[in-house]
């Protein structure tokens, strides 16, 4: 019986992944090529035409590799993107989500800032305050991790963003609601609603983003020992 491996080793040449990496896909591959070979063989065929029918399950290993190192690429990008900034982005949100439900029900009245009649801002200033620590923390984590500047501000704004998308994505209906209200006041009230869950604490969140955007990523540091 061939050497699978070694067989997989020669055509599909080095894949410029991990090395750990590597040798699982090939190991893969050439267990692939001998269940083929022993099938074949159960089916009567001769170890000859065996081996022939097993070989011709790739019949291009250049395209092969080139499909295996863009889905590893994929792979690393998507892990990357959860590690710098899904995970810290999540996190953030949910404690901010947290602390304004926690402040709301402990009884805090908001500042307000009355505007146009009716309308006004409802500015929650502990939580306000509290949201450069959670910026900070979001930034750090995502610039711990590896990740770089953008993914930096993107992980420290992302409770923001979140707010802001939300009410983004009920404009629509605004249309559909109070349609005895005239659309301009309904943008009036969206921009005012933009401003005070999605501009304001985006400001907030990056007073704590900035100071850990200096540098490079904040990976730890390896020790070496001489």
């Amino acid at each position: 019986m061939p050497d699978w491996r070694q067989y997989v080793r020669e055509r599909i040449g080095r894949l410029g992944l991990d090395a750990a990496r590597e040798e699982e896909i090939v190991s893969e591959l050439a267990s692939h090529l001998e269940d083929c070979y022993e099938e074949s063989l159960r089916l009567a065929t001769s170890e000859q035409e065996a081996v022939v029918r097993a070989k011709q399950e790739v019949s291009d290993w250049g395209a092969l590799a080139e499909a295996i190192r863009l889905a590893q690429s994929e792979e690393e990008n998507m892990n990357n993107r959860t590690k710098h900034l899904w995970l810290p982005g999540l996190a953030t949100l949910t404690l901010s989500m947290l602390l304004l439900m926690i402040l709301i029900r402990s009884g805090i009245q908001p500042l307000v800032v009355a505007l146009q009649p009716p309308h006004s801002l409802l500015l929650y200033l502990p939580w306000l305050v509290a949201l450069p620590a959670l910026g900070g923390a979001g930034t750090y984590w995502s610039r711990r991790a590896g990740g770089g500047q953008q993914a930096g501000i993107a992980a420290g704004l992302f409770s923001a963003w979140a707010m802001g998308a939300l009410f983004l994505a009920m404009w629509p209906l605004a249309f559909f609601i109070d349609r005895h209200v005239p659309a301009g006041a309904k943008l009036y009230s969206l921009a005012l609603s933009l401003l005070n869950w999605g501009v304001i604490p985006a400001a907030a969140l990056l007073v704590g983003v900035l100071p850990f955007l200096k540098g490079s990523r904040l990976s730890p540091r390896v020790k070496t020992e001489s």
